[in-house]
Formats: structure tokens, C-alpha cells, sequence
């Protein structure tokens, strides 16, 4: 027999990710699945794979077999995944060995011996609804709640929340893609899993898949500590992103991944990092600072805001728009990289 409280947490899981095959057919409705209902649905099949299948692509085609489709089986594999290796979280790598162990695969010592590189802008013109929208509620925010150093990490999301949503609304305008950003959205790898800040993600309208393209995190960590997170969430991003795809690809699948990481502080400290298989490339520092100064005069504001706007919009752009082949992928990256100049390496 399987144990009772294994079955009601994939009973739980299923119906936390709404799997619609189900829910369909039977009443058409979104409901709390029982240890029953789940044994109705020959899960207890379903558990023998899971118990005895190791492969996670294998496994997910087995559950296909059964009737469940691609996007139910994928999670029941994520889920399992995690039931099953225990994966740590992404806040426990925290320690000096966390820190050698991950930069070791990148075969750097130091975060600041990992490669730079100039990530894409796209140039917002000042009357832009969005960019104009933006700097006036984060000025009415500065303005109603003061220094942004006396408030909580809470406090600090609110204004990079903004930042993000404007910028996604102009990356939306010029790409028409069908991008989504996802609060609190858990990822889960093969190392790690736990939820990230907020998720980029492309809806692939032909396969029905979401790509991860770009993830964001806030650490009230300095540098070090959370730039070593962000790049085991990136890891994780890549491995969900190529365990969708399927074992066809194992050999030659190849991804690049974004991501946006603020500090909390007086001013907010913005780093752009793209994660590639073999590398980790980190941009330089963009600063924005929040005081109440700029409620007298916001020219410093307005500009810093912008450039970070044009950032955030370029790695969105850029990233929905290349071609999704491998080959496009890594030609692209190429072309990236070789944009750096001795500026942004001393910005370093």
C-alpha cells in the first residue's frame, strides 16, 4: 500500500496547479482533489512510475501513456523531482564553501573574476506614457512614505514591482510577444527549487510551452551572498526550461536566461545577469537613488530610472525576439559578448 500522506500531497499538488484535463471531466469546475479522487484517476499507477522510473523524461512519457497530458505531467515530474531528491532551497546557499562550490563550475574564485558583458538597451523617449507614468507615482511613493532607507525589504519591492511592470508594458508594445511576469513563482532544478521574486516568461503559442526568460530576485544580502542565489536560480531556470522541451534535445540543448538583481539600501542597486551553459556574465552597477531630493529636482531620478527602464526592456526584447534554434541562441550570445568595451569592464 502507498502511503496516505504521499497520495494526499500529489492529490494537493494536482490540484494546486489546476490541472484543467482533470477538473474538465469531471465537474467542469476547479476543486480540492481527495485521496479518492486521485485513486480514481489511476494514480496508483501513476505512483508505480514513480517509484520505480528514476528518468524524469522517461517518467513524464510514461505519464503521457496514461492520458495525461504534456503540461499536467511536467508538473507531476517537477513535484516529484522535488518530493523525492529534497532539493535545498535557494536561500541556503549562504556559506563561503556555497560560494566556492558554485563558482567552481564557472572556473572563477571570486564573483567579481566572473565575465562582464553590456546587456541590451532599447531607447524610451521622455514623453513615454509608460516611462512618465513610472517616475511620477515612484516620486508621489518617495513622497508619501520618505527615505527609502527606514522601510523593510516590503517597502523596497513596491518600486521595483513599478519599474518592472512599466517596462514589461513597453517590451509588450514593441515585441508584440505574449510575455507575463509571475510573482513569487517556484522553480524548480535539479539542485535547488524555491521561488523567485518575479519570472518572465514567453508563451509558446505552437507548443504550449512558458519559457523562462527572465527571472528577478531583491536581496537585502550585499552582492556576494545574492549574486551566488541568483545564479542557482538561473541554474534551476535553465534545467526547467530544458526539462520542457524533452529528452529529444539532451545532447544539444542549449539556452540563455536573464536575470535582474536589486539590493536594498538607500538607493536601490540594480545588476543584470545573463547565464548561459558554459558562463555567467555580470553587468556593471546601475544605481537609483531614492530620496527626497529628487521631489525638488528629479534630473538625477529621471535619468537613472530611464537607463534602467532601456535595460530591462532590451534584455526582454532581445531575449523573446531571437530565433528559438539552438544555433540562433548561441549566435546571439556571441554577438553580446563581443559588445563589451573597456568601460564596462572597468565599471566592474
Amino acid at each position: 500500500m502507498y502511503n496516505h500522506g504521499f497520495l494526499k500531497a500529489l492529490a494537493y499538488n494536482l490540484w494546486k496547479f489546476t490541472f484543467r484535463s482533470f477538473s474538465q471531466t469531471t465537474t467542469n469546475r476547479k476543486i480540492l482533489l481527495s485521496v479518492k479522487k486521485v485513486k480514481e484517476w489511476k494514480q496508483v499507477d501513476v505512483l508505480k512510475y514513480l517509484q520505480s522510473i528514476k528518468n524524469e523524461l522517461d517518467l513524464k512519457e510514461k505519464l503521457e501513456d496514461f492520458g495525461i497530458p504534456y503540461g499536467p505531467a511536467m508538473r507531476i515530474v517537477d513535484f516529484m523531482q522535488k518530493f523525492d531528491k529534497k532539493l535545498r532551497a535557494f536561500s541556503d546557499f549562504k556559506t563561503k564553501d556555497d560560494q566556492k562550490s558554485v563558482l567552481n563550475k564557472y572556473g572563477v574564485a571570486k564573483i567579481y573574476d566572473l565575465p562582464p558583458f553590456k546587456p541590451e538597451m532599447v531607447k524610451i523617449e521622455d514623453n513615454n506614457i509608460n516611462f512618465q507614468r513610472c517616475l511620477d507615482t515612484i516620486k508621489s511613493r518617495i513622497d508619501n512614505l520618505g527615505p527609502l532607507i527606514a522601510h523593510k525589504e516590503v517597502v523596497h519591492s513596491k518600486y521595483v514591482d513599478l519599474i518592472l511592470q512599466e517596462s514589461l508594458q513597453i517590451a509588450k508594445q514593441l515585441t508584440k510577444k505574449p510575455i507575463r511576469l509571475y510573482p513569487e513563482l517556484e522553480i524548480i532544478g535539479i539542485e535547488a527549487s524555491g521561488d523567485v521574486d518575479y519570472a518572465f516568461r514567453l508563451s509558446k503559442m505552437m507548443s504550449n510551452l512558458k519559457e523562462l526568460v527572465c527571472i528577478t530576485e531583491t536581496k537585502r544580502d550585499k552582492e556576494d551572498i545574492g549574486i551566488i542565489q541568483n545564479i542557482v536560480q538561473l541554474e534551476s531556470a535553465f534545467h526547467s526550461n530544458k526539462r520542457q522541451k524533452g529528452d529529444s534535445y539532451e545532447e544539444d540543448y542549449y539556452d540563455y536566461i536573464y536575470s535582474i538583481m536589486t539590493t536594498v539600501g538607500f538607493s536601490k542597486e540594480w545588476v543584470f545577469i545573463m547565464y548561459t551553459p558554459e558562463n555567467v556574465h555580470v553587468s556593471k552597477i546601475y544605481v537609483i537613488e531614492l530620496g527626497i531630493e529628487a521631489l525638488i529636482n528629479d534630473s538625477e531620478l529621471r535619468k537613472e530610472v530611464k537607463k534602467v527602464m532601456e535595460t530591462v526592456v532590451g534584455l526582454l526584447k532581445d531575449r523573446v525576439e531571437v530565433d528559438d534554434s539552438f544555433d540562433s541562441k548561441k549566435t546571439n550570445v556571441k554577438k553580446i559578448l563581443s559588445k563589451i568595451d573597456m568601460y564596462d569592464i572597468l565599471a566592474k
